[in-house]
């Protein structure tokens, strides 16, 4: 909480329940969601193009560090298992609309293969952080990074709604432009303590 600016007191007074402090964090630290709200695209092959991209990066071991800081989904997991209703409902809440994010634009068949990557890239982030040193580490995410590749190569649609236009986003798509924006919002979030220091705070407690 020192590195976020707060004390204890002031930090805690925020938030009515620690439901509340979940469903904050998750809305304000899922650097995963914000990554894949960012997508510009003008059809549903690019935004899974885009999406490739960006979980592609997310389970780089290089990043290891600042994404586990900023994606509280797998960093609350263990912690909402044994918490109250009210907490489990927020994660839910957190759970659900960033699996709404990565299936926008998608065909319905392509739902269960999207759940299944995220299940693995949540998992992976869930047991590294239990590891002990940092090869350890490495090889769980990359592991998971070649698995998700696959995964997200085999599972790809045909046809992806043809003619289906979805609306223009922030961030724009080609020549670059998603593996630019994904190493951009990294280096804003790692030259940026505060945000750093609350995400560091809310997780050890």
């Amino acid at each position: 909480m020192s590195g976020a600016g707060l004390t204890r007191g002031a930090f805690y007074a925020h938030f009515a329940s620690k439901s509340d402090l979940f469903c904050a964090v998750l809305d304000c630290e899922d650097l995963v969601f914000r990554l894949l709200e960012g997508r510009s695209a003008a059809t549903p092959d690019a935004l899974w193009i885009g999406m490739a991209h960006i979980f592609n990066r997310v389970l780089d071991p290089d990043h290891h560090a600042l994404i586990e800081a900023h994606w509280g989904l797998p960093a609350f997991a263990c912690d909402v298992a044994i918490a109250d209703p009210d907490a489990r409902a927020a994660y839910d809440t957190g759970y659900a609309a960033l699996f709404a994010e990565i299936c926008r634009g998608q065909p319905l068949q392509s739902h269960d293969r999207l759940r299944s990557v995220l299940s693995l890239m949540v998992g992976a982030y869930v047991i590294a952080a239990g590891c002990g040193d940092r090869s350890s580490k490495c090889h769980v995410l990359s592991s998971a990074r070649r698995t998700v590749q696959t995964l997200m190569k085999s599972a790809r649609p045909m046809a992806n709604q043809r003619g289906n236009v979805l609306p223009k986003s922030r961030v724009r798509l080609g020549a670059g432009g998603h593996m630019s924006q994904v190493q951009a919002t990294l280096q804003n979030l790692e030259a940026n303590p505060r945000a750093k220091g609350l995400a560091k705070a809310v997780s050890t407690h």
